[in-house]
């Protein structure tokens, strides 16, 4: 089974990182996943003009050429879909809400139904429930399945050998 995960966390090796490494680890061990990485922050990926042309005529009309087409076209490969925000005031990352923006006319025209996900955060602090529920509900209306979410509250820095024995993942 094909996942594919999309990290919006402008850190490549922080603890949402960690966290769907973790994740893809406990998967593996359950059954036979393989695991592709889009980090938003490696992307092309214009910010939305708010045009409409996208929800009004067609997702293929948007003036926008940028990696939007390509990182789609992996969502419809991929079996399944782990979306990975770490939470910034209170909310997604701008990396994260952009790429949401993005498929802003996948929630009047879904696509993606069958189709499983996950969602993932981490916070320092505060507001991993708020970002978890946005995250759940935008794949909800994009036509995913939501399995599960895993939400962790960890230091603002990378982890600890402590820290990420106490990482566990529901199924």
């Amino acid at each position: 089974m094909k996942i594919l995960t999309i990290i919006g966390s402008p850190r490549k090796k922080g603890n949402s990182y960690q966290a769907a490494k973790k994740l893809e680890t406990e998967m593996k061990n359950k059954g036979n996943y393989d695991f592709e990485y889009i980090f938003l922050k490696d992307t092309h990926l214009e910010i939305c003009k708010g045009c409409f042309n996208c929800i009004s005529k067609g997702g293929d009309l948007c003036p926008l050429k940028d990696d939007r087409d390509m990182i789609e076209e992996k969502m419809q490969e991929a079996d399944g879909l782990v979306m990975v925000s770490p939470v910034y005031v209170m909310q997604v990352t701008s990396l994260m809400k952009n790429f949401i923006d993005r498929l802003a006319y996948r929630c009047h025209r879904p696509v993606y139904h069958g189709k499983k996900a996950i969602v993932l955060s981490t916070t320092g602090g505060m507001g991993l429930d708020k970002t978890l529920k946005y995250m759940k509900d935008i794949t909800e209306v994009w036509g995913y399945d939501v399995e599960d979410e895993c939400g962790l509250t960890t230091p603002p820095f990378p982890y600890s050998e402590k820290l990420k024995k106490k990482i566990r993942i529901k199924y």
